[in-house]
């Protein structure tokens, strides 16, 4: 997955200058916390985004990406 993928997927295409931090794609993961989903990388400390437990669309898109 890809910075642009990401920034286009969880923040309605707004940049959040992800690819300055020049991030292994493969190092991102998701995590379920009470109502959200959040979208973690290995070499974070804070959670990239959250997404709402009821936004299936997004969720999947998610999910797709991060299995290729």
């Amino acid at each position: 997955m890809t910075c642009h993928q990401i920034c286009a997927l969880v923040n309605d295409s707004v940049c959040m200058n992800l690819c300055i931090l020049d991030l292994n794609p493969r190092g991102y993961y998701l995590v379920e916390r009470d109502k959200f989903w959040q979208l973690c990388h290995q070499d974070l400390n804070h959670p990239v985004a959250e997404i709402d437990i009821n936004d299936h669309h997004k969720l999947e898109r998610i999910s797709i990406l991060l299995a290729k």
